[in-house]
């Protein structure tokens, strides 16, 4: 290394682990700082001024999301790089590390090469500020998640005329999201499955089709047998790119109950959307999805989709169900929706005044609120 001495600081309560990482660093040319809780990463901070946090998530008292969020509150911590070190490997573990203001997360154990190069990686640059993740599951098959996703995508655009906005098509074992926006020929995950654990900004990108103006897909399987392949770290690798190449990312994710462990994201990372019908079998997959959900920080948006559906439950009475009001109605429209389909082409383009598309409008604003 050349120049002034970079400072670095490690906070994590394993004492073990702390000097192991002060030692890499000091031979790297690094001032290492040190500390062993979340209060003391913050006064660490204000007294030291560092320039990199590498913080451990598992901590008592205080675990590092909290920590980071409290350190990008002082004007000291407001740009300093904080990389998560943790043995956390879920999707919304990752995620949620980016979004209350990480920079990077490397999950333990570390590859020292890899720490180092991600280390020099930051202090010579400033990461892009992240999207935010909206994810939608269907409380079963068949109710409407790819409609919503192509329609949710343009109410958003035009609500928010400079965002942009990615679609990622990852329903197993195939997607419809090009299908129903008319693409015919656009690149799918196929080509990024295989170079899931080195992808880059730059990879991803090169996968990305346009559709229209801020908006873009990635787009869905079309071989059943990368089904196994589309797994919770496949996909959690993927937004932690995706995150930093779009405003708002829109996730087809299939069947709530297609999942062992849904790809959930927390508050601090995005939003939940679960489509409910208003037919008992799916009330009850619902109610299922919200019980396995129960005690989480995870907190799923219920939208009611196929309203008036003849001989389906009335709304107020599928809230009363949920215990919960819903965050919008999508009206059972199948002359609209189908033709739509069919057409390739999404309600908000071919008919935006139909009763669906002014109720995706009107979702729309409400999750723009929430997010």
């Amino acid at each position: 290394m050349t120049g002034e001495r970079k400072r670095i600081l490690v906070v994590d309560d394993d004492a073990q682990l702390q000097r192991l990482m002060q030692l890499t660093l000091k031979r790297q040319g690094y001032d290492v700082i040190l500390a062993s809780n979340g209060e003391e990463a913050i006064a660490k901070v204000i007294s030291e001024k560092p320039d990199l946090i590498l913080m451990d998530v598992m901590m008592p008292d205080m675990d590092g999301y909290e920590a980071t969020k409290r350190i990008r509150r002082l004007p000291e911590g407001r740009n300093i790089p904080v990389l998560f070190l943790s043995a956390l490997t879920q999707m919304d573990a990752k995620v949620k590390g980016l979004r209350v203001g990480g920079s990077d997360y490397i999950t333990k154990p570390v590859h020292f090469p890899e720490l180092l190069a991600r280390i020099e990686a930051h202090l010579r640059t400033t990461l892009p500020p992240l999207g935010s993740l909206i994810t939608l599951l269907g409380a079963k098959a068949g109710i409407g998640t790819t409609t919503l996703a192509v329609n949710l995508a343009l109410a958003i655009r035009q609500q928010q005329s400079n965002a942009q906005v990615l679609v990622v098509d990852w329903r197993r074992p195939l997607g419809d999201v090009a299908m129903f926006m008319g693409l015919a020929d656009p690149k799918t995950i196929d080509l990024i499955l295989p170079q899931i654990e080195h992808l880059d900004e730059e990879v991803v990108t090169q996968m990305m089709t346009t559709y229209a103006e801020g908006i873009k897909v990635l787009a869905g399987s079309v071989d059943p047998e990368n089904g196994e392949k589309m797994t919770l770290d496949a996909l959690s690798t993927l937004l932690e790119v995706t995150l930093t190449l779009a405003d708002y990312i829109i996730v087809d994710a299939g069947v709530f109950w297609d999942w062992r462990e849904p790809p959930l994201v927390s508050k601090d990372v995005g939003m939940n959307i679960c489509l409910v019908t208003p037919e008992i079998t799916a009330i009850k997959r619902a109610l299922l999805a919200l019980q396995a959900t129960a005690g989480e920080e995870y907190h799923l948006n219920f939208v009611l989709s196929h309203e008036n559906l003849p001989g389906g439950i009335a709304g107020k009475q599928l809230e009363s169900h949920l215990r919960s009001s819903v965050l919008g109605k999508l009206p059972y429209d199948p002359e609209t929706t189908t033709r739509s389909m069919n057409v390739g082409r999404p309600v908000l383009q071919m008919n935006p005044r139909s009763r669906y598309g002014r109720a995706v409008q009107a979702l729309a604003k409400n999750i723009l609120a929430g997010v």
